[in-house]
């Protein structure tokens, strides 16, 4: 909640007064939701969907997936291939990167059902499921540093159980034009 005539500073600055950032819709999973596949389309709570907004896996660090068919195995990981070129400071990739199977950038191309029979995960397979009821209130959470923050990307959905505490009040509060603090705003109690 905001006190009246208090404006929020603008998270993506531009000249034309739009969001330099393409942000897609999105749905936010919520308890008791129920997904289900009829002829090959997705249903969330009986109405349809589109594909483009079903995550169908979400892999946290350390652990990967495998889909197979009879010719070829393509391994997934957390790690957008991407960021081996970033961190790494190179652009050469190195088959140690991806020792048990084909290396597919999976962010660049697109895999088709009828291009694989099997998906494995931590070497167990995975069976293919025709509907899903969300057990609890989960949600995202989005770091503030955007490259480099270990947030939901990395670590998934965080059920609300899980999430503790509230704000209580400001700790610094900085006028993004002019750089100076806002002594006025800082140490206000929450309401």
């Amino acid at each position: 909640m905001m006190a009246e005539g208090f404006q929020q500073n603008r998270m993506f600055h531009s000249d034309l007064g739009i969001n330099k950032d393409h942000f897609k819709m999105f749905r936010i999973p919520q308890k008791g939701d129920h997904y289900t596949i009829v002829d090959g389309m997705p249903f969330i709570n009986g109405e349809k969907s589109d594909w483009r907004f079903l995550l169908p896996l979400i892999l946290l660090d350390g652990h990967s997936a495998t889909l197979e068919n009879q010719a070829v195995a393509y391994q997934f990981t957390m790690t957008d291939p991407n960021d081996l070129f970033r961190r790494k400071g190179t652009r050469e990739v190195y088959n140690d990167y991806f020792p048990n199977g084909t290396w597919v950038n999976p962010w660049s191309a697109s895999i088709k059902d009828e291009d694989f029979q099997f998906l494995h995960v931590e070497g167990k397979s995975i069976n293919e499921m025709d509907s899903y009821t969300i057990k609890q209130d989960y949600y995202w959470a989005m770091g503030d540093n955007r490259d480099d923050s270990l947030d939901s990307r990395f670590w998934g959905f965080v059920p609300f159980n899980h999430i503790l505490g509230e704000a209580l009040f400001v700790y610094f509060s900085l006028n993004l034009e002019t750089w100076i603090p806002r002594f006025n705003r800082i140490a206000t109690v929450l309401k």
